[in-house]
């Protein structure tokens, strides 16, 4: 009998984890139900990028980029298959905080091969904030919010967060510079109105 061959390095290659099946299921059924023409771009799974799963980006008719949004994606268990919710981390939810760009949080439902989707915006986290006593809170995700390949309701919805995103890093120099006149002028008057005698006569008759 041919002596068996001696391995140099003692031990098993890494295996894939246990959920990878159904990460890949999910991802796939995600993207095939979204429209190419209006979303751009492919989630990560299985990587070493904490909390989110990707960017993509969104394009209006003439294909041209109207902003992006930061991915979260999911399996959803099947005892929230009726009533769609997701288990998060304390760590995602602040996350979602820090990010510059919209976090979409999406659950997938392998079954009926459908996503369910989440915007985690500060209404939701100041909601959380005021339920969440330890690291993690099941957050609930309305089924109206459905993804199926026919509807179309997110690709608006989606479109309308990833420009507002761009108009807030836009306007940002422009709200700070009013910002720092208001306060200015603000300063000037609560100097005058330290010193009254200053005033013009019809101001102070209008303070009094």
């Amino acid at each position: 009998m041919e002596e068996e061959k001696r391995k140099l390095i003692d031990g098993k290659p890494a295996p894939y984890p246990s959920t990878s099946v159904a990460e890949v299921e999910s991802k796939n059924i995600f993207q095939g139900l979204l429209d190419a023409n209006f979303v751009r771009g492919e989630v990560r799974i299985m990587d070493k990028y904490p909390n989110t799963d990707g960017v993509l980006e969104i394009t209006n008719e003439e294909s041209i980029t109207v902003g992006k949004i930061d991915i979260q994606l999911k399996t959803l268990q099947p005892k929230n298959y009726a009533s769609p919710s997701y288990q998060c981390e304390r760590s995602f939810f602040s996350y979602c905080e820090n990010s510059p760009l919209p976090v979409i949080l999406v659950v997938v439902n392998r079954q009926d091969k459908k996503a369910y989707w989440l915007h985690i915006d500060a209404d939701t986290l100041k909601y959380v904030a005021s339920k969440m006593s330890g690291e993690s809170y099941t957050i609930s995700i309305p089924v109206e919010n459905c993804i199926d390949g026919v509807k179309r309701e997110y690709i608006e919805k989606w479109t309308e967060k990833a420009k507002e995103a761009v108009t807030k890093v836009w306007n940002y120099d422009t709200l700070k510079g009013q910002k720092k006149a208001i306060e200015t002028q603000l300063g000037e008057l609560n100097h005058r109105l330290q010193n009254p005698t200053k005033l013009p006569l019809h101001i102070l008759r209008a303070i009094h």
